[in-house]
C-alpha cells in the first residue's frame, strides 16, 4: 500500500473539513471486520472503505467510518496501523480485533499505546456463545488468555494499566464497558459489539457534537 496512491492532501491527512464531519474511525485488519462492525451500527452516516480509499472521505457525509486496513496476514501490520493513524490524524480512532485473537494485536495496538491510549479490551459476542471471564476468552468450552494471545511473540511490554482486560457476558454488560470507555476516557478494543455500543451511546448523549 503506497501513500502517493491515496488521494489525500499533501500533508498526508484529510482536511480538517472532513476530519471534522466524522465522530470516529474504527480500524480493522480486514474487510469482514470492518463491514461486521459497520453492520452493528446500522446507522445510514456509516461508510465502510479501504485504507487506500479514504480520498472518498472528502466528499461523504460520514459521521462513522469503518476502515480496512488489509493487514492481518502482513508483517508490517504495526507501520500499516500507524499510517492510518497519521491520516485520521485529529479523528477518534479505535481498533476492532477478530473475536478469534488472529493477527498482529500486539503490533497494532502499539501505535495507540505510544499515543498514551487507556485501552478497555473484551471479548465477547453473546449470540454466538463467546464471553470474557477472569481475562480468558471463553468458546465452546475452550479458554484462551486474552492479554497472553494479544502479546504472542511481541518484544512490547505495554507499560503498566494501559490495557485492562474486562469481563463481560451479555449486552448488558457490553453497555456498562462501553460506558466507562465514554466517561473514563478509555479507548474500546473488542470484535465490534462493544464499539459499535460506545458509539452509539456516545451519539445518543451528544458526547461528540462540540
Amino acid at each position: 500500500m503506497d501513500i502517493c496512491d491515496v488521494s489525500i492532501t499533501c500533508n498526508g491527512t484529510l482536511s480538517v473539513q472532513a476530519l471534522f464531519r466524522m465522530k470516529y474511525v474504527i480500524l480493522s485488519d480486514d474487510l469482514t471486520g470492518a463491514s461486521g462492525v459497520a453492520s452493528l451500527l446500522n446507522a445510514p452516516d456509516t461508510i465502510t472503505i479501504n485504507l487506500d480509499q479514504i480520498g472518498l472521505l472528502e466528499s461523504a457525509n460520514a459521521s462513522f467510518v469503518s476502515v480496512n486496513l488489509d493487514c492481518r496476514h502482513s508483517p508490517d501490520s504495526g507501520k500499516i496501523v500507524e499510517m492510518a493513524l497519521n491520516h485520521f490524524s485529529g479523528s477518534r480512532v479505535t481498533l476492532r480485533i477478530d473475536s478469534t485473537l488472529r493477527g498482529n494485536i500486539s503490533a497494532m495496538i502499539t501505535p495507540f499505546l505510544s499515543r498514551g491510549k487507556k485501552i478497555l479490551l473484551t471479548d465477547t459476542i453473546p449470540e454466538y456463545g463467546r464471553y470474557t471471564r477472569n481475562g480468558k476468552t471463553i468458546f465452546n468450552g475452550l479458554e484462551t488468555d486474552i492479554l497472553s494471545s494479544v502479546l504472542r511473540g511481541s518484544m512490547f511490554q505495554p507499560p503498566a494499566g494501559s490495557i485492562e482486560v474486562a469481563d463481560s457476558e451479555s449486552y448488558d454488560d457490553i453497555r456498562e464497558l462501553a460506558l466507562r470507555c465514554l466517561y473514563e476516557d478509555m479507548m474500546p478494543v473488542d470484535p465490534g459489539p462493544m464499539i459499535a455500543e460506545v458509539l452509539r451511546e456516545g451519539d445518543k448523549r451528544g458526547i461528540w457534537d462540540s
